[in-house]
């Protein structure tokens, strides 16, 4: 990899959460004006922080004057912890400086998550201002909301009937189809069904990759926000490593046992050397989450997965849940994963895969440059391999994973501005930025881009390979720690320490599941 593609690598010196705008472990509750609440495994006690100011201020200039608007907001966290609280520093202070002609145009308040100084941040404002500049009835005013904050506010703010126009949200149930379900979101499913505008002949939904648009479509069949970019988990591994120890390397077609047979090498060819055949951070939960919804998903397929939640006939105490996590502790067993997994997080098996010291990690594709915050040398040999597949598997392509992503509340005064700058920042031009300046990857599907020859030979051939997945994939599984309604997401996080530390039994993992989503079930009114 030359230096030019070293400079447009996927460069997140970040966690999993942070990538994801979110920390993940926390859930808001189901009431409508939520207490946020610890999860993804430490739910043994609560404790409260103390209240916190959070003030931002966002400079408009405009060609005649100058607006400042200075916005406090004093919050309360509770959180929960085992002993100990974590204490979330408060976001920095955010200055907006966005070129606006403000006579005689009203505001489309827009809530997001981009801190000062990050790529995403550079391209919201570049395309606020594009349609500042264009629109002549309203202006797009962007307001920073820290990462914890927003999930108790956008609750406060929907239930007060005081929402912001357009708002962040990952897609699934915690931040967007509880609303819908609610009618508090803004139908764009109309808008969805006609012609792109950039796009001359092809409906708008068909521009973007169909696995992020299956996450904001609620049950309804009705289209509820916008996908902007693409995160999703899958098996990265070192080519290098590979190469180096003669392990046969993985491909797109592995089954589950060339894959166990590949784990038995490792073992063989490396032996004494603390190279692990798998890098896994566990204490935070989610890491090992990924195995058990990847697991779910071959076996029980991508209908299965997305019905489950709201089907009363359908149940999570089945074989193959009890399956999938059978099949996380056979790999316990075989010695897959670094010593003291359950006590590390995420960054530090981030650590061991980016310095050599593993051949392969489940993880997200924010991983090549969270590695580089570790390493400078060996993240170039990153590679990316579709999950192990099963004999007689229901699901071969989909994957687990989600992104970001903006809704339109429904009392939003001027919802058609709203959908055109939408229509606009998931335009090729918008999208084509994303993937260059800020190195995530696109919604926008591939053909749609309008790469030349001298940008595709810019992109790194690890960012191709991940767009080669998403591409065949026609569903992606929300993380279950944000697309699942809090009682199946507790439940889910509380178990999977217990599963990897085998504590806790498959078949008391399956029945923990199904014992929540009918406590689901009977609180929606489904049951």
């Amino acid at each position: 990899m030359n230096d030019m593609n070293k400079k447009i690598s996927f460069n997140k010196k970040i966690s999993r959460r942070e990538a994801l705008s979110t920390a993940g472990k926390i859930a808001i509750s189901a009431v409508v004006a939520g207490v946020v609440a610890g999860v993804g495994g430490y739910l043994a006690g609560s404790a409260a922080a103390p209240a916190k100011t959070i003030t931002e201020t966002k400079t408009v200039t405009a060609a005649a004057a100058t607006v400042t608007q200075t916005v406090t907001q004093t919050v309360t966290k509770t959180v929960t912890a085992p002993t100990t609280l974590t204490t979330i520093a408060p976001p920095p202070t955010t200055t907006v400086v966005t070129t606006v002609p403000t006579t005689g145009k009203e505001p489309l308040t827009l809530w997001h998550l981009w801190t000062e100084g990050t790529a995403q941040l550079d391209w919201l404002r570049t395309y606020a201002n594009k349609f500042n500049s264009e629109n002549p009835r309203v202006y797009l005013n962007p307001v920073y909301v820290e990462n914890e904050v927003f999930k108790r506010q956008i609750v406060t703010a929907m239930s007060a009937g005081n929402p912001p126009d357009i708002f962040h949200n990952w897609g699934g149930w915690m931040y967007l189809f509880r609303f819908a379900k609610e009618g508090l979101v803004y139908d764009i499913t109309p808008f969805m069904e006609k012609e792109s505008p950039y796009i001359p002949g092809v409906p708008w939904k068909d521009t973007l990759l169909p696995g992020r648009i299956a996450q904001v479509t609620f049950t309804d069949g009705r289209i509820y926000a916008v996908p902007l970019m693409l995160l999703f988990e899958s098996m990265f591994f070192n080519r290098k490593l590979f190469e180096k120890y003669n392990v046969t390397m993985p491909t797109n077609d592995w089954t589950w046992d060339e894959f166990l047979d590949i784990i038995e090498e490792i073992k063989r060819k490396a032996a004494g050397e603390k190279i692990y055949p798998i890098a896994l951070g566990n204490a935070v939960g989610w890491t090992g989450m990924i195995y058990l919804m990847y697991f779910v998903l071959r076996l029980l397929g991508a209908d299965y997965v997305e019905r489950a939640m709201w089907d009363p006939k359908l149940r999570y105490d089945t074989k193959e849940f009890v399956e999938a996590a059978r099949l996380c502790q056979d790999l316990v067993d075989r010695g897959a994963f670094n010593p003291g997994f359950n006590g590390l997080r995420d960054t530090d098996a981030a650590m061991l895969f980016a310095n050599g010291q593993a051949f392969m990690e489940a993880i997200g594709t924010w991983i090549y440059g969270q590695a580089l915050a570790y390493n400078k040398e060996n993240p170039k040999y990153f590679d990316v391999v579709a999950w192990p597949h099963f004999k007689g598997e229901k699901d071969s392509n989909n994957l687990v994973g989600g992104g970001d992503a903006y809704a339109i509340a429904k009392v939003c005064k001027h919802p058609e501005d709203a959908v055109r700058f939408l229509q606009l920042f998931v335009s090729p031009e918008s999208q084509k930025m994303l993937l260059m300046h800020c190195q995530i990857l696109p919604t926008l599907k591939t053909e749609y881009l309008g790469l030349t020859e001298e940008e595709e030979a810019k992109i790194p051939d690890l960012a191709k390979h991940e767009m080669e997945l998403a591409s065949k994939a026609t569903y992606i599984c929300n993380y279950w720690d944000q697309g699942l309604p809090p009682v199946i997401t507790e439940a889910v996080l509380e178990s999977v320490v217990a599963i990897f530390g085998k504590t806790m039994t498959p078949e008391d993992f399956a029945n923990k599941l199904e014992s929540a989503r009918q406590k689901w079930l009977e609180e929606a009114g489904i049951a």
